[in-house]
């Protein structure tokens, strides 16, 4: 009796120890399972943000070359402007001052600029036609409410003209 006593206590106990190795097995099992998602989110995640990471380069890399496009336009309307004749800067601030008329003053502006550039090339930055046309470029940004930027530039065309080299002239008066 004592022996099946003890044989009964050995078959519970090796199914004690069975019953906690499947669980530490399933337990094991879990915990691996676990991991595998972690990991597989962990992945999902990495190559959302170099998705993200390329995307944001991509988009970099056509902002960049939308920039340098226009520069470059930039660049070669003022190169096509600087190379223009007195004749065309005539023509130019004929044509600024008549969308001033109209009240084109931003319009203007731009016109001025490029008259300007031709004159500076031809002229020189002392010449009283380059000061008048500085002070037509005040005018408008008066006109366009920039008051701080139209006073610096009166006091350019007020300069120019002071420094010409030739005596006090008429339109500084203008000017002041």
């Amino acid at each position: 009796r004592q022996e099946a006593m003890r044989q009964e206590a050995m078959r519970q106990e090796a199914m004690r120890q069975e019953a906690v190795r499947q669980e530490a097995m399933r337990q094991a099992m879990m915990e691996a399972e676990e991991e595998e998602i972690f990991m597989q989110q962990a992945y999902a995640q990495q190559q959302a943000y170099a998705q993200q990471q390329a995307q944001q380069q991509r988009a970099k890399n056509i902002h960049e070359q939308q920039f340098q496009q226009a520069q470059q336009k930039h660049q070669a309307q003022n190169a096509a402007a600087v190379a223009g004749s007195m004749d065309d800067a005539t023509t130019l601030a004929e044509k600024g001052t008549l969308l001033m008329s109209k009240g084109h003053y931003k319009n203007a502006l731009v016109i001025y600029d490029k008259c300007l550039a031709i004159q500076l090339k031809h002229l020189g930055d002392l010449h009283p036609i380059v000061a008048h046309t500085v002070d037509l470029m005040g005018v408008a940004l008066l006109r366009v409410g920039a008051a701080e930027e139209a006073l610096e530039t009166f006091e350019k065309a007020a300069y120019i003209y002071e420094n010409s080299g030739q005596g006090v002239h008429p339109d500084l008066a203008l000017t002041l």
